[in-house]
């Protein structure tokens, strides 16, 4: 539940499209950092093939980290283009409004709880 004075307090398409944004900065933050890490560009490989191994076993965890703020941002855009043409509060499936609780616990949704259940129950993909 959010608090007075948090951006979401009155889930208000204002708010939500900061916290939108603050969030999309500190995700491309992120990937950008992931990216850095992942391809050892502060710190070279080691020659030693062992060291090398070693350095090589968190690639798995940074490809994870990454694909999966790279769907956060796809999401955050979606959730921002709507707001922009003012559907920001309309689910992208049915029209209804998307519940407030479900805005306040997921900023970026754009399908309310019914839809997004639908979904994700028949692995459609979701539009804008």
């Amino acid at each position: 539940m959010p608090l007075p004075g948090d951006p979401m307090h009155d889930s208000d398409s204002n708010g939500r499209q900061l916290l939108l944004l603050k969030t999309r900065a500190e995700l491309q933050t992120r990937l950008t950092r992931i990216r850095v890490d992942r391809h050892h560009g502060e710190t070279p490989l080691e020659a030693n093939f062992s060291d090398q191994a070693v350095q090589r076993e968190n690639d798995e965890v940074l490809d994870s980290l990454e694909r999966s703020a790279e769907w956060e941002l796809i999401q955050i855009e979606r959730a921002l283009a709507r707001i922009s043409i003012g559907q920001g509060n309309d689910c992208s499936v049915c029209g209804r409004p998307i519940e407030k609780a479900r805005v306040s616990a997921l900023p970026s949704a754009t399908e309310c709880a019914i839809c997004a259940n639908k979904l994700s129950d028949s692995k459609i993909p979701i539009s804008m």
